[in-house]
């Protein structure tokens, strides 16, 4: 019986895998057969082109009762005028040529592994292929034709193929600096993260957006802050920009405003996840437009709308992300890596952490050596240029914490409350800055301040944790996707 049951599984399992090759096979094939028909008919025009434009002289036909000698006589006299007439060859398109429907659907048995239906929208063009080869996306010049596998490509302003959309939704009252400072810290894990998304082994199509409701100047009115995009420079001025001062935040005009106002993807098919994200911390029934319809509305659409509240868990926005079919996530904003004084821009957090004291631990010898590779450092771009903050982050950042990794702050960080003077090798292991101070306690107070001010700017600058705030929308986001058969990985 064991062996029947194992024969029937791979039997099944081939069965299964031949249905998919041929549903492959099938969308080639209706593509390559319309780019076939088109050459055909290139070549017929190139072979048998049409004649030149034909002019000739044409004459009154004469008129009733009048003999066509009496017609001659009038030529004759410029009575009549010769009319020049030029006829022209009508070249006929392609489209009317050939008529060809909207959609080709190709259908197989009911299976778990490929939709019922593969459609093809052909648009008014013959299209053109797109991708990496394997891919067989097509856009015709009057539509957009998907088929079921995809060629590579990151997100685009449009958006309307994309296989991953997100949007954020956030709220930019007063209280809620700390929220764009978590968000502007952490961007670019999300973006880095979303743009290696996969499906079927093919890089996945993604963009972002971001939507603030609740500010003074738009008297609460949501707005888009930044289209689709994944634009990282762009992202973090528009970011940076917010000032965060209003008083009135409708979650349910904000939801809306995201459904009508990006190029949602609105093709069925199971490999495809679109998001809002909405963040806040007040009452989520504000407003004048109903937040049940809202998220009924996404529901439809087959949008998921996952809610953050900004602080304590809060029953009112987890009924509201069980209604918009997604998770209820709380964020606290007064976490040590979240909530410093004020909103600090990535450059400001990278010269912080730039200039912090290496303290090493070791000989002499060791010590200077240490010393001479922290100083060696890339000298720091121009902080107000924000695309040059980003790319010296991306070459150099590890480099400058990996100099930090053999100095004594280091060392008190990862030993926590078990650093004593001893773990860090004795006193006279100890750089002189702390060598010299009176006693143990007072060389363990200094490590430890030095550490906790280390790992906070760390956290804001390569926010990865489950606690932060992108935190949370990415394993939020690699559940949901996961159920989609679309593969992020962190």
């Amino acid at each position: 019986m064991a062996i029947h049951v194992r024969s029937t599984r791979r039997a099944t399992k081939i069965w299964r895998e031949l249905r998919i090759k041929l549903a492959r096979l099938a969308t080639i094939v209706a593509i390559l057969f319309m780019l076939f028909t088109g050459v055909v008919m290139y070549l017929i025009l190139i072979i048998n082109p049409p004649p030149p434009d034909t002019s000739f002289t044409a004459w009154q036909e004469p008129t009733g009762g009048q003999e066509e000698t009496e017609q001659q006589e009038a030529r004759a006299a410029g009575a009549i005028q010769p009319v020049q007439v030029t006829v022209t060859p009508v070249i006929i398109s392609m489209a009317e040529a050939i008529p060809l429907p909207d959609t080709i659907e190709v259908e197989f048995e009911d299976t778990d592994e490929i939709p019922d239906t593969i459609s093809v929208d052909l648009g008014s063009g013959l299209g053109e292929l797109q991708g990496d080869g394997s891919g067989s996306t097509g856009g015709g010049r009057g539509g957009r034709g998907t088929g079921r596998n995809r060629g590579k490509g990151s997100g685009g302003a449009m958006g309307y193929n994309d296989d991953v959309q997100v949007v954020l939704a956030l709220d930019a009252s007063g209280s809620m600096d700390r929220l764009f400072q978590a968000v502007s810290n952490s961007l670019e894990v999300l973006l880095r993260t979303l743009g290696e998304c996969r499906i079927n082994g093919q890089q996945a199509s993604v963009n972002v957006g971001i939507v603030v409701y609740g500010q003074s100047q738009n008297s609460g009115a949501p707005f888009e802050l930044t289209p689709f995009t994944l634009d990282l420079d762009a992202m973090q001025d528009k970011i940076l920009s917010v000032n965060c001062d209003g008083a009135f935040e409708s979650c349910g005009a904000a939801i809306d405003f995201a459904l009508k106002n990006y190029p949602w993807n609105k093709r069925q098919r199971r490999q495809l996840l679109r998001v809002i994200f909405i963040a806040g911390n007040e009452s989520f029934d504000q407003g004048h437009v109903n937040y049940r319809d809202a998220l009924a509305a996404a529901q439809e659409l087959g949008i998921i709308v996952n809610t953050i509240h900004c602080g304590e868990s809060n029953t009112e926005w987890k009924t509201a992300a069980r209604l918009g079919g997604g998770e209820g996530l709380t964020f606290d904003m007064n976490d040590a890596g979240n909530a410093p004084s004020m909103r600090l821009s990535r450059g400001a957090l990278i010269e912080k952490l730039y200039n912090m004291p290496l303290l090493p631990l070791g000989s002499p010898a060791e010590q200077n050596a240490l010393k001479e590779a922290h100083a060696s450092r890339p000298a720091l771009p121009n902080l107000a240029d924000s695309r040059a903050v980003n790319d010296w982050a991306r070459q150099h950042l590890e480099q400058l914490l990996r100099g930090y990794r053999q100095d004594a702050v280091e060392q008190g960080r990862q030993l926590g409350d078990s650093c004593t003077v001893d773990a860090l090798g004795g006193r006279g292991n100890l750089p002189p800055e702390l060598r010299g101070l009176a006693d143990e306690t007072q060389i363990l107070d200094t490590v430890k301040k030095l550490a906790d001010e280390r790992q906070r700017l760390i956290d804001s600058l390569q926010t990865n944790d489950h606690t932060s705030f992108i935190g949370k929308v990415l394993d939020t986001l690699i559940k949901q996707a996961a159920e989609r058969g679309i593969e992020i990985t962190r």
